[in-house]
């Protein structure tokens, strides 16, 4: 439920000095339950953004979402149809224009969430810790100039939570996008390698996420995790506000964790708080997912969370598919889905947790599904060659690289025993990798969203391993 109506846009726009033209010169007025700029997402009493993208125009799409269910509409320039439209000269602006004015009118303590990795795995972890609440969150990664707005368009006004990814494309972006939001608590996950060919080196990526804690109120609350190698930027970014630190290793962090336990049936860790602590089994396999749950167990700190909910709740958590699950539906082999995406970091963790399985040697080979890692630049080389020296050094038994970029790693892993494919396409992978994978295989799928691993993933899991010839 939101408290929208066409009135409050129009005044919203009116307030701001946008200026707006109207297709009718009276209007009844409507309430609007949603606001989309996809007019198959559109849903009955919905406000239809009429977004000109590069590659599509939202304006030949508002006869299709009228007839969703779409009531206004959002335009650059008038369209030949009698649904209300609301012209404006840029309608980004507008959007953002006006979800801050509904952003002010929400009661939801607002959560932002930004990093080089785990994100959106933090974001839905956070999502679980305050699911005995009133939490809305970001839908997939709408993380973006279009996405946040639409985010906060859409959180019900009776939410108690609701937590916002912010991404960047440059410099300058995250400050954009808290002026939108106004969070009340920002955090960091970590800064990795991700997008470095649009930024240019590590240090350009640290600033432009650290807008996140420059741009917030004074009056707010910055969560900084201790672990990162630029946690003293962090503190010196946030240090016109309120910070919450968080450390798995930093004894002085306000949050901290020990972690007991973390394999391949799980993890147990214990959290401490000022004079509390509990301790909790974790369905999470891997160390950095432990950071990012402790990431999220500081922030639902900060919301006003006893540990002892944390407790009940973190052992509830599952992660969505295509972020590392473990997936062994297929009965001849173990899928390890981490398809959604890759960044030069994420993957050498993801082909570590992989080498944990290399236990037993006798029943099954280790195999990975590399997709290349893309927005790297003229760094693209240098990372898919120590993406390439360190599947060497784990001794992986079956590699198959998907796309151009991923051929630089050729000449390291062709100095290796590894059965090594390469093919440009998922589409052209796929036949091999399923010739040559084998019953009681473990499958690694890893790559950049552009490569579509999923397609590769569904194929993993719905062949029939059982007549291939296992090779150890």
């Amino acid at each position: 439920m939101t408290s929208l109506n066409v009135s409050f846009v129009i005044n919203a726009l009116k307030s701001q000095g946008v200026a707006y033209e109207l297709n009718q010169a009276s209007y009844v007025e409507a309430d609007i339950a949603s606001v989309h700029i996809d007019s198959r997402r559109v849903k009955p009493s919905s406000l239809f953004v009429a977004f000109p993208g590069q590659h599509v125009d939202g304006h030949d799409y508002i006869i299709q979402a009228k007839a969703n269910g779409a009531v206004v509409a959002l335009v650059n320039h008038y369209v030949n149809d009698e649904i209300l439209q609301i012209k404006v000269d840029q309608a980004g602006v507008a959007l953002a224009t006006l979800a801050n004015a509904y952003r002010k009118t929400l009661a939801a303590k607002i959560i932002a969430i930004t990093g080089s990795a785990g994100k959106t795995t933090t974001k839905e972890m956070l999502a679980a810790l305050l699911a005995g609440h009133s939490v809305e969150s970001t839908d997939g990664n709408f993380n973006n100039e279009l996405g946040v707005p639409l985010t906060l368009l859409n959180f019900s006004t009776e939410a108690k939570f609701g937590i916002v990814e912010m991404g960047a494309g440059q410099s300058g972006d995250i400050a954009y996008l808290m002026d939108i939001a106004e969070p009340d608590i920002s955090l960091i996950t970590n800064i990795g390698d991700a997008h470095i060919g649009r930024f240019g080196s590590r240090d350009n990526i640290a600033m432009a996420k650290t807008e996140i804690f420059s741009a917030l109120a004074s009056d707010k609350l910055a969560v900084v995790n201790c672990d990162d190698n630029y946690s003293a930027l962090f503190k010196t970014r946030a240090s016109h506000c309120e910070v919450l630190t968080f450390s798995s290793s930093e004894q002085t962090a306000a949050v901290r964790m020990v972690i007991d336990r973390c394999d391949l049936n799980g993890s147990s860790v214990s959290i401490f708080y000022q004079d509390q602590h509990v301790s909790m089994q974790l369905p999470l396999y891997a160390e950095h997912q432990l950071m990012n749950f402790l990431a999220a167990t500081t922030v639902a700190i900060a919301c006003g969370l006893p540990l002892l909910e944390i407790q009940v709740a973190a052992e509830k958590i599952i992660l969505q598919a295509d972020r590392q699950s473990v997936l062994t539906k297929n009965p001849d082999i173990t899928v390890i889905d981490d398809s959604y995406n890759a960044s030069p970091t994420a993957v050498i963790k993801a082909i570590d947790y992989l080498a944990e399985y290399k236990t037993d040697k006798k029943n099954y080979n280790l195999a990975v599904v590399l997709g290349e890692m893309a927005e790297l630049g003229d760094y693209s080389q240098q990372y898919h060659e120590k993406i390439a020296a360190h599947i060497a050094e784990h001794q992986i038994d079956k590699v198959f690289l998907c796309g151009n970029a991923t051929r630089f790693c050729l000449e390291i892993l062709q100095s290796t025993d590894a059965l090594l494919i390469q093919a440009d396409t998922v589409e052209q992978l796929i036949p091999q990798v399923l010739q040559h994978i084998s019953p009681n295989d473990i499958v690694l799928v890893k790559g950049s969203r552009s490569q579509h691993l999923e397609k590769m993933v569904n194929a993993l899991l719905e062949h029939n391993f059982s007549e291939n010839t296992p090779c150890y």
